[in-house]
């Protein structure tokens, strides 16, 4: 369903009804229809698809990694459908098992993951958790130059992170196997006792 001018079928006087666009995301925010939402950059910021979303198609691509960022992060936020079903994948065997009739699985499975997975940071389990990945999927056409500008924003916008200090994992990691060995040596953290300048004129010595 389209998320602007969308319309549903009265069944009492036989026309249409528009659907205000507040009531389209709470629909959407559900495990039933509509599986499918398409938008103008009219639903990129400030809207929450996440809670029962983890794929977005780019149609195309945005002019800037800001952009980038307000349009992956509109399912890729707090309690996540890709963070929930990360978890989940972890420890659903767990949750199952100690669940009761009286109890939730997942506030089993919502202990064990603070327990397991917290960090200082307090981006994990909820915002990030290992394995939690949304799946990104943009259209390629003949002769385009979609995926070289696609590796292009998401290097841009893995600088903009570092620089607020919140590289994502799943960045992070990419660009890190694009680099060559050497290359990801000044990337490294160093636990050494010795500065790095005493242990070269060491080994000059």
């Amino acid at each position: 369903m389209p998320f602007a001018d969308a319309k549903v079928e009265n069944v009492l006087t036989g026309g249409e009804d528009r659907l205000r666009t507040d009531d389209m995301r709470r629909s959407f925010n559900t495990p039933f229809w509509p599986h499918v939402l398409t938008t103008t950059s009219l639903g990129q910021e400030g809207l929450d698809f996440h809670v029962w979303c983890r794929q977005l198609l780019h149609w195309d691509l945005c002019p800037s990694p800001l952009d980038l960022e307000q349009r992956e992060g509109r399912i890729q936020r707090f309690g996540g459908l890709s963070v929930r079903s990360a978890l989940a994948e972890k420890l659903h065997q767990v949750a199952l098992g100690e669940a009761e009739e009286s109890t939730s699985p997942w506030e089993i499975l919502a202990g064990h993951a603070e327990h397991e997975f917290h960090d200082a940071s307090g981006r994990s389990p909820w915002w990030s958790c290992p394995d939690e990945k949304i799946d990104r999927l943009f259209v390629v056409l003949p002769q385009s130059r979609q995926t070289a500008r696609f590796d292009q924003l998401s290097q841009l916008r893995w600088l903009y992170r570092l620089a607020l200090g919140q590289p994502h994992q799943q960045d992070f990691i990419e660009a890190m196997s694009q680099l060559p060995d050497d290359g990801r040596q000044k990337f490294a953290l160093s636990l050494s006792a010795w500065p790095r300048y005493q242990r070269q004129a060491a080994g000059n010595d």
